[in-house]
């Protein structure tokens, strides 16, 4: 064998256990990911949105009802279309794919000039390590998350391709589809109007794209400004803002909730000393790298970064939405924030200093997967809507199809509160198995409002607070 073969085949050999970690992580967290689709059923928001948009985009003209996310209409709407109502499991494989569509190009995106393959993958593994993104790709509600992630990986690539246009009218086609990404970003969730950050980078630069191209800076500014900047917010401000603040439980927010939610998420994320130490090294890593590249004029780190504060700074200030998921975006971006700054390091020459960052990397991949394990349990044992399916099932064997049902809620307060919030009222009774045409939720069945003959049922909490049912 010859020299540059033995040095092709030890660079292999070391490109492959550098692999193997973050891969290990990854499947690991798939396997979790498989076992909880096949357990899982709808839930909460899902009966609202499944019995709403069932075929038909709904009134496009009403912001309130969808709190101004329009994802929300196309996903249910295609959705019922392709399969029905009968099984949530190919609806969140649906919303599992638009996640893993939107963080692979991203991270894809990233190789042409911003990591390596093998760095890539680590952003990837260290990301799903935490777990963070499970409840997001494991809820199909959550569908409205899952379209900003797809918003970025799509923002990005077309701007790749812009860059990278040989003619102005092939850079204006990719620059239109960059911004309509950014303003997809904020019509799936108002939390993602944080992306801008990277919107405005991209700008700048396609902007300097369009005059090497020979268009005058005011036009190509206009142009670019215009898709890429002035319709997200635009959006924000007209529809995505209002829209979601006239929901109750995103109606109050403000720097006081500030401290309580970075304690909720601490909790969730970084409880030891140890692991709260791992997120400060790639924060400080990521500012200082950031910063580095500033002098490079090399925007791209401090904009990600910027970015992954924009995006959590949203979830941070609700009064009452506390959901891991929230910082799954903001995680992503951190990481891949750190590892863009710290390209001068590790394309560098010194051994020493990139062994320091691989046994970083390899103590944070490790720490973060062992706390992900709460989530990951979770998620194996109840995932969203399992307790729920056996309730349907025992509903629909107690009452006839297309039936009126007359629910009697034998509960305490707070057992009537979280059961109507999961069933989502009536509508969990007119979805499959159950396929009722009416159901009433009363606290006597005396007050059942039902004209004409109904089925009548009554609700209780079991010992395990599993909801049960009797005729």
């Amino acid at each position: 064998m010859t020299m540059s073969g033995t040095v092709r085949t030890r660079n292999k050999t070391v490109t492959g256990l550098l692999l193997v970690l973050p891969c290990v992580a990854i499947t690991l967290n798939l396997m979790v990911w498989a076992v909880a689709v096949s357990n899982s059923g709808f839930w909460a928001d899902d009966f609202l949105w499944v019995t709403h948009f069932s075929r038909s985009l709904g009134d496009l003209s009403n912001y309130h009802f969808n709190v101004g996310k329009y994802i929300i209409n196309a996903f249910w709407a295609l959705g019922t279309e392709a399969f029905g109502d009968g099984s949530v499991v190919p609806f969140l494989m649906l919303n599992s794919v638009v996640f893993a569509t939107g963080v692979i190009m991203w991270l894809w995106a990233g190789t042409k000039e911003r990591w390596s393959s093998v760095e890539a993958w680590w952003i990837g593994g260290l990301f799903i390590a935490t777990a963070a993104w499970l409840p997001t790709t494991l809820w199909s509600s959550n569908i409205t998350h899952s379209g900003g992630f797809l918003a970025l990986g799509v923002g990005v690539v077309a701007h790749g391709h812009v860059m990278r246009a040989r003619n102005a009218r092939d850079a204006q086609s990719w620059s239109a589809l960059s911004g309509a990404a950014w303003t997809f970003a904020v019509a799936s969730n108002l939390l993602y109007i944080g992306l801008i950050v990277i919107a405005a980078y991209c700008t700048w630069h396609q902007i300097a794209r369009f005059r090497h191209f020979g268009v005058k800076t005011p036009v190509a500014a206009l142009t670019v400004g215009s898709w890429s900047l002035l319709l997200p917010i635009a959006y924000f401000v007209a529809i995505g803002y209002p829209g979601t603040t006239s929901s109750s439980p995103y109606a109050m927010t403000g720097l006081q909730f500030l401290h309580e939610n970075i304690r909720f998420y601490k909790l969730l994320l970084a409880p030891t000393d140890l692991l709260t130490a791992v997120y400060v090294v790639l924060l400080l890593g990521g500012v200082i790298g950031a910063f580095a590249a500033l002098r490079r004029k090399d925007y791209f780190p401090i904009a990600v970064l910027g970015a992954a504060g924009a995006t959590a700074l949203p979830a941070l200030v609700q009064s009452q939405q506390r959901f891991v998921n929230y910082m799954a975006m903001p995680l992503l971006l951190l990481l891949s924030a750190f590892v863009a700054g710290a390209q001068p390091v590790l394309r560098g020459k010194s051994k020493r200093a990139k062994n320091v960052i691989l046994v970083t990397a390899v103590v944070a991949l490790l720490l973060l997967f062992h706390q992900g394990g709460e989530i990951r349990a979770y998620f194996t044992s109840s995932p969203y809507g399992s307790n729920l399916a056996t309730f349907r099932s025992q509903v629909a064997s107690f009452t006839p199809e297309g039936a009126t049902i007359c629910a009697e809620l034998d509960l305490d307060a707070s057992q009537e509160a979280l059961f109507i919030a999961e069933i989502s009222g009536e509508n969990g009774f007119r979805v499959p198995p159950i396929d009722a045409a009416r159901a009433y939720l009363v606290r006597n069945a005396k007050e059942c409002p039902a004209n004409g003959p109904a089925a009548h049922i009554t609700v209780r909490a079991s010992a395990r607070d599993d909801f049960v049912v009797s005729e």
